[in-house]
């Protein structure tokens, strides 16, 4: 996270990097520039009105697919602009990210600001790694996503499993079979399957279900081409064009996409975000709400 003006109290986001000395004039307003997956509610409609209220100080929000973000931010930083207060950055910006960003360790360590619950203690060592590059902490983590598989429970049991799949075997046939129950209109899975970050993100869970991965952590050799992950993506392009069990229409789909697909029935089961589930199940917009 950047800024060019003061450390936040208390404030939405745990820490930001000032950019010039902190004894300025509280500023109008900060500008924060993240991705636009839909968690973005709780921090837009509840973190910075209360944030507002305490300190004066408004949030303008600016918030965009990944691809764009990832341009935004590159072409903002790169010419020196000081337009931007505060980023919302994945670890895969990491490497082009940390030449314009000072070590949050030693921000941190000299800030008389943090908020008194605050214990790097309380952060487990692998998720300050994925916040840091070549040994310097560029932001403060915030959250660590997982993938879990959302089934909606009777229309596994209308088609003879009454369990989820424990094996990709049993996946494969309860897709095949919920996609024939469902038809026309219902398939068995829903993806992640726009180009770019979607299609990668939802692979992944396949991948590394397989024991295959993109390159070794310590020595940065691509294994993305090996056995196993090889093996994985055979199986998950089946699942598209020889099973034809993924809702067509998902090779666009992205985040608010998977989550308006899962309301409106058009799967029975989907691997992702585990957050996302709370939106497919909410019985205010959801038709799936309960299942």
């Amino acid at each position: 996270m950047i800024c060019r003006r003061s450390l936040l109290q208390a404030g939405a986001a745990a820490a930001v990097l000032p950019r010039v000395a902190l004894a300025q004039n509280k500023p109008e307003k900060l500008v924060f520039v993240g991705d636009n997956g839909p968690w973005h509610w709780c921090l837009v409609e509840e973190v910075a009105p209360a944030f507002e209220k305490q300190h004066g100080i408004k949030v303008d929000f600016t918030l965009l697919p990944i691809d764009a973000l990832s341009a935004r931010l590159k072409a903002e930083l790169n010419s020196g602009s000081s337009g931007i207060d505060v980023i919302q950055w994945t670890a895969t910006y990491a490497g082009w990210l940390a030449q314009h960003m000072e070590d949050h360790d030693k921000l941190l360590a000299n800030s008389t600001s943090k908020h008194p619950d605050f214990d790097w203690d309380d952060f487990l060592p692998p998720i300050r790694d994925m916040a840091s590059y070549q040994g310097k902490l560029l932001g403060i983590p915030y959250r660590v996503t997982a993938s879990i598989l959302n089934y909606q429970k009777q229309l596994l049991a209308d088609v003879s499993f009454n369990k989820a799949p424990e094996n990709w075997d049993e996946f494969q046939a309860a897709l095949i079979a919920t996609t024939k129950a469902g038809a026309p209109n219902r398939y068995g899975l829903g993806i992640w399957g726009r180009q770019g970050p979607a299609i990668v993100g939802g692979f992944s869970p396949f991948l590394r279900g397989n024991g295959g991965r993109y390159f070794d952590p310590k020595t940065y050799e691509i294994e993305i081409n090996n056995v196993r992950a090889v093996e994985a993506l055979q199986y998950y392009g089946d699942l598209m064009t020889k099973y034809k069990v993924i809702v067509p229409d998902a090779i666009t789909w992205e985040f608010d996409e998977i989550v308006a697909g899962g309301q409106n029935d058009r799967y029975a089961m989907t691997i992702t975000l585990a957050p996302y589930g709370t939106l497919i199940n909410d019985p205010k917009l959801s038709k799936t709400a309960g299942k």
